[in-house]
């Protein structure tokens, strides 16, 4: 178990990377497809406890355009859905990972600094701000 890694949303661009990477390394990387992997359904992660030290948060919805006609849609998935996986890392205690950069706006210079403002300029990326928070 002690190299078990699961990645949500690792069937995702950077997910399918990381994974790969990851299980050249040596670990062992479970990461469901979208339609098993439901963050808002919280049944489907039980199957995993007892066999995962980490997660790797990586799903949600993503699609800027999609975000200003569906805001709830991505409010729900990515800030009730990350709070899903804290909460199941928290009980079992799993280490976990969440990625979340989108969050600063137009950048003035990049690379852009972990110490820049916060300036979440659309719904996608509030909802990513406010997972983060």
């Amino acid at each position: 178990m002690e190299k078990n890694i699961l990645i949500t949303g690792g069937n995702g661009f950077i997910g399918s990377y990381l994974k790969n990477y990851l299980i050249e390394h040596g670990y062992q990387v479970i990461a469901p497809s979208s339609k098993e992997c439901n963050v808002l359904e919280k049944e489907w992660f039980q199957e995993y406890a007892g066999s995962i030290y980490h997660v790797i948060h990586l799903a949600g919805k993503t699609f800027v355009p999609q975000s200003w006609t569906e805001p709830e849609n991505f409010f729900d998935i990515n800030l009730r859905g990350t709070l899903n996986i804290i909460q199941f890392c928290r009980e079992y205690n799993i280490a976990m990972t969440y990625i979340s950069a989108y969050i600063y706006g137009q950048p003035e210079k990049v690379p852009i600094s972990e110490s820049e403002k916060v300036n979440p300029n659309n719904p996608y990326a509030k909802s990513k701000y406010m997972a983060e928070e």
